[in-house]
């Protein structure tokens, strides 16, 4: 093995022996060139080239060709040599060279002198690759650099800062220029367009009601458009369309002069110029695409029904009357009844139609039917058409996927078009989209055909309000199904849960209450009274029955009540039970009881085995359910006299008679107010559904950081509703309303008008929900400023322990809204960075704490300095999903280890920069699966600013992170049972410096920044975090610190921290047995192009290798 000095003098000898090699080839070729009157030679140019840059002999041969190219193009008449800028500015010599990152470009003036201008030559190089290439490439690269700019901006990193693609040269002829940069400017300006119409964000704007308007609508919307393609299309020191222009004298203005790019602006300032660019090209681009789309259309007549057409009016008045009704017994709208209906689509109902069926037909229906029915569990409701009923079953997604068709129409000698007759008969008075009823019956007679689920059959069902993109499930999707299945499947996130729907439930009691009194003011005040009228007994029944279920009897009672009234309704059943955690699918789902195992395979298994370890969540979710569900209905059932005879549910429920008679649309209320409760409603439409759909829609993508889009547009929903944000929201819109009324010449605004008619209707529910949110925000502030109330927003004292709150979203969002506002008056925020990280992470973070550890971890690992930052992501990620598949083992491992009275730290699963030179992620997921199975094998993850004595009670060294148990009735209960069962986490005892540094909100990496080396980061924290425990906490408990004010304090703890840091390098450099670590450290900071010189030299993986070896 070689020792360091070996390796030095081989480095030496390489270096003088290619700089001997290049020096003597380079001068002679200068030499002969310099026989020529028009050269000018480096030398006397000023500029310099190292050697040591030049390691082959063919870059060498393309650099001398390259300058000879260069050469033969220089005036004779140079400006005489002065200064380096001087001249470089002059001749400009190296630009475009391989030096310079450019590479060499054809020329087109010899390519037409010799193939001819209409050669296919001239038209590849300078229409095809220099128009349209170059624009792809353009806008490329200027995404690139966009992305650098915003990740430089919000998270103070470049991920890919080194990313340089090859440049192309403009074309020769004005409209080559012009054309690729509108194409490169185009491509974003249009997918920016059609993404924000997708999601609404434009379409959603009411149309302005003036012509004025109008023009102000689009000018601002394509201008803001235009901006942000620009950001995309252009790097911002690369030539654009106004330094196109400049170049023109005969079309040049002050305004592309301003515009045009220079590397005399900075960044901010040069992207603010492309926004104005982009603004002013967007409008006139967006005016030309409109119109040419509008002539397309011109001459298209049409005689359909309209939306405005009587009988389409009337039918929408009995759909809002029976909303409104259902409304008026529950405070909730059903979904199944939100909105109009729309016939403005590309469909027309003109080859549905009801035929006359057979009795001999007829009877093979009803036999089939049976036959679906009783293999889905599905009761005959007498009450309801069978052909209402064929079609609800259907089109149940769970009953499509189990249900073998062919085989029951073979048995029962029916034909496809047979069955479809009766389909289209249930349809035409059950579906919500009748417009589309044509192209499902299509979609579904080719499925009753071939037996196969096509993405047609998909869409169509989706039209209809019928959640089937679960039909299409893949492998990748159901594995993907399995992660977020175990990621909840420890005791401690069941519990979160629980306690999280369980005060949902309990806001939900609080918002009745306020209702009720708010529906008797306003009847007493208007005269009138309200058909519909809250009712928060019934709703305090709901909660209370949550707890009544932990009794086996009274579980017993109200599921099968439940399972009773939904008997004959299997889509609201599987609405109801298809998903716990709001997003996980839910394997054994059966009206009747548990599904068997159909077909054996290794994914089935493991999704009935993620099914099986998540019994405890799925109970606790469906109890809240099950309770709220049937609260609601009977409210329902109460405010509906006519109908139900001033019955209660439960006497419906008790009579066989009378429970058939329970209407479908209430039903359908009820189990909407259920899911809404538990977080775990499918938006319907706008942004909320196009959000859902992009985050599942490719699996291990996005639902890597976001497992749960359903509970977090559902936690949103009702932390805006219930928050002060929408009188806020109210009160602009309110002011906003006088130029609107100025510029429309009217004298009513658009919310003013639509306020004032829902408080004449009685519709207060949006302004009783914004005063609940008013008063659980001025609790919150009342708890931060208690004794109760920790130094981080997410702690709560408890005696002498901390209480950790954060996984208990959304209501934990409260309190650090209350902490913001409070750290925002006292000037405690601390960085932008830090605080935005922290608003990501309490509003788009996961449910009951799952998935934050994956995000936290690779934020860390994105923070670290080493030379493999990329591979490292990528395997440590890898090793972190790998991990999450065996979630649920964590509660069994840490019962055992409490009974073997050995609660162990959490481990350190981190990787060194040597086992991430490649995409290699078998050492992450090693060290992932050991903290689960093998912890013993794991070194302990330390504290950075708590210090205990060592075992050998010699010296102060870092803490090891665990929670902390407690003491119950004189039993201690050690942490890991405590956990499991009740969801809390008792955080450590914190030191006088810990207190301080969370008061000052002083973020983890302003205090310790990983080196990407495991065990350099822990004896870092064994000699740092000493300094801090004992110092910095004498420090901060002095007279003379507590006299400073805020700003001084964080000034003197920033200083104190940089000095600890530097004392703590000075005594690791000293230490003999970190030699190879610190060797590996300092490796890692040489940069990029001075690395490969080595490698090339000596072998890629020698150095790695000989640095392994070390540290064994």
């Amino acid at each position: 093995m070689a020792t360091l000095e070996e390796i030095n003098k081989k480095l030496l000898e390489t270096e003088s022996s290619n700089q001997n090699t290049n020096i003597e080839e380079l001068n002679k070729i200068l030499a002969e060139e310099n026989k020529e009157e028009d050269f000018v030679s480096a030398e006397e140019a000023g500029i310099k080239i190292s050697p040591l840059e030049l390691l082959s002999k063919d870059a060498d041969k393309d650099l001398v060709d390259q300058i000879k190219e260069k050469n033969k193009d220089i005036k004779k008449e140079l400006p005489k040599p002065g200064s380096l800028e001087e001249v470089n500015a002059g001749i400009k010599i190296m630009e475009g060279s391989i030096l310079d990152g450019g590479t060499l470009e054809p020329d087109i003036e010899e390519i037409i002198e010799k193939e001819g201008y209409y050669s296919w030559e001239n038209f590849s190089e300078n229409l095809i690759k220099r128009t349209f290439v170059g624009a792809a490439r353009d806008t490329l690269q200027g995404s690139i650099d966009f992305t650098n700019y915003i990740g430089n901006k919000f998270f103070d990193e470049r991920p890919f800062e080194n990313v340089k693609l090859p440049k192309i040269a403009e074309p020769t002829y004005f409209g080559g220029s012009f054309s690729r940069d509108i194409t490169g400017f185009a491509i974003p300006f249009l997918g920016i367009t059609k993404a924000a119409n997708s999601l609404n964000l434009i379409t959603k704007i009411p149309k302005a009601t003036t012509k004025a308007g109008a023009i102000t609508q689009f000018v601002s919307k394509n201008a803001v458009i235009g901006g942000l393609a620009e950001q995309f299309a252009f790097s911002p020191y690369e030539t654009r369309l106004s330094n196109l222009v400049e170049s023109f004298p005969t079309i040049a203005n002050p305004i592309t002069e301003y515009l045009q790019a220079t590397d005399q602006d900075s960044e901010d300032k040069a992207r603010f110029k492309m926004a104005i660019e982009g603004g002013l090209i967007g409008i006139p681009l967006d005016f030309l695409l409109s119109f040419i789309g509008r002539g397309k259309v011109k001459n298209l007549k049409t005689e359909k029904i309209k939306n405005n057409d009587d009988a389409v009016k009337n039918f929408n008045n009995k759909r809002k009357k029976l909303a409104e009704n259902i409304e008026e017994a529950t405070t909730i709208k059903p979904k199944s009844l939100e909105g109009d209906l729309d016939l403005n689509s590309f469909d027309r109902l003109d080859d549905v139609s009801e035929k006359i069926i057979s009795q001999k037909t007829a009877k093979k229906i009803e036999g089939f039917f049976e036959d679906v029915l009783k293999g889905g569990k599905v009761k005959r409701n007498p009450n309801i058409r069978i052909s209402d009923q064929i079609y609800d079953v259907m089109t149940t997604p769970r009953l499509i996927k189990e249900t073998d068709f062919n085989k029951l129409l073979t048995k029962h000698k029916l034909t496809a078009d047979e069955l479809l007759d009766f389909f289209r008969s249930g349809a035409r008075t059950s579906a919500q989209n009748l417009n589309r009823l044509s192209q499902l019956s299509k979609a579904y007679g080719k499925f009753l055909k071939d037996g196969k689920v096509s993405k047609n059959l998909v869409d169509e069902l989706n039209a209809q309000g019928i959640d089937a993109t679960d039909l299409l499930n893949g492998t990748m999707k159901e594995l993907d199904g399995v992660r977020k299945a175990a990621m909840v499947g420890r005791w401690s996130t069941a519990m979160r849960n629980f306690i999280s729907q369980t005060g949902r439930v309990g806001i939900d009691v609080l918002n009745q209450s306020f209702q009720y009194g708010a529906d008797q003011l306003w009847q007493k005040l208007s005269g009138k009274t309200l058909a519909r009228s809250a009712n928060p007994v019934t709703a305090m029944q709901g909660f209370l029955n949550i707890f009544r279920q932990i009794s086996p009897l009274r579980h017993k009672k109200v599921k099968t009540d439940v399972n009773k009234i939904l008997a004959s309704l299997p889509k609201e059943y599987d609405r109801l039970f298809l998903r716990y955690s709001s997003d996980v699918l839910n394997a054994n789902i059966n009206a009747g009881g548990i599904n068997k195992l159909k077909k054996f395979s290794p994914l089935n298994v493991a999704k009935k085995s993620a099914d099986l370890l998540n019994f405890l969540n799925k109970f606790q979710e469906f109890i809240v359910r099950r309770a709220v569900f049937l609260s609601s209905l009977d409210a329902i059932v109460r405010n509906n006299k006519s109908i139900y005879g001033g019955r209660t549910l439960a006497e419906i429920v008790n009579n066989p008679n009378l429970i058939n008679r329970l209407r479908k649309q209430d039903i359908a209320a009820a189990v909407d107010h259920g899911l809404e409760l538990t977080y775990a409603a499918t938006p319907e439409k706008g942004i909320g559904k196009a959000f859902v759909e992009f985050v599942n829609k490719i699996p291990f993508t996005l639902s890597l950081a976001i497992p749960f889009p359903r509970f977090l547009v559902n936690s949103l929903k009702f932390l805006y509703e219930y928050s002060p944000l929408p009188t806020f929201v109210g009160g602009v819109r309110t002011v906003a309303d006088i130029p609107l009324a100025a510029i429309s010449f009217t004298t009513e605004g658009t919310f003013t008008k639509s306020f004032f008619k829902k408080l004449k209707n009685g519709e207060t529910s949006g302004m009783v929900k914004s005063l609940v949110g008013w008063g659980l925000f001025g609790t919150a502030m009342q708890i931060r400023d208690s004794k109760i109330a920790g130094e981080k927003w997410n702690e709560l004292k408890v005696g002498n322990k901390r209480i950790d709150i954060f996984p208990y979203n959304p209501l934990a969002a409260y309190l650090f809204v209350a902490d913001f506002v409070d750290r925002w008056q006292d000037g405690r925020l601390g960085t932008i960075t830090g605080t935005t990280k922290d608003f990501a992470k309490v509003f788009l973070g996961t449910r009951g704490g799952s998935g934050l550890f994956l995000v936290d971890q690779l934020l860390e690992s994105i923070a670290t300095t080493d030379s493999n930052k990329g591979f490292k992501v990528i395997n440590e990620l890898v090793g972190q999903i790998a991990s999450q598949y065996f979630t649920p083992f964590k509660t069994y491992m840490g019962f055992l280890d409490a009974a073997d009275g050995n609660i162990k730290a959490a481990k350190d699963t981190k990787t060194s920069n040597l086992d991430n030179a490649k995409i290699n992620p078998l050492y992450s997921i090693e060290n992932n699966l050991k903290s689960i199975f093998n912890p013993a094998e794991l070194p302990d993850r330390t504290s950075v600013t708590h210090a205990v004595l060592s075992e050998d009670g010699t010296k102060y060294v870092a803490r090891p992170i665990k929670g902390e148990g407690t003491n119950i009735f004189g039993v201690e209960i050690p942490s890991t049972v405590f956990t499991e069962f009740t969801g809390v986490t008792i955080r450590q005892e914190k030191n006088s410096a810990e207190k301080e540094l969370d008061i000052l909100n002083f973020r983890y990496n302003e205090i310790f920044r990983s080196t990407g080396i495991p065990v350099l980061d822990r004896a870092f924290k064994n000699v740092f975090a000493p300094k801090i425990h004992l110092g910095l906490s004498a420090l901060v408990d002095s007279t003379g610190y507590k006299s400073l004010d805020i700003n001084m304090k964080r000034l003197v703890i920033k200083e104190f921290i940089k000095g600890a840091r530097k004392e703590t390098m000075q005594e690791l450099q000293g230490d003999a047995s970190l030699v190879p670590y610190l060797m590996e450290y300092s490796f890692s900071k040489v940069p990029k192009d001075q690395m490969k010189i080595i490698h090339d030299a000596i072998g890629k993986d020698y150095l790695n290798n000989l640095i392994k070896e070390f540290q064994k």
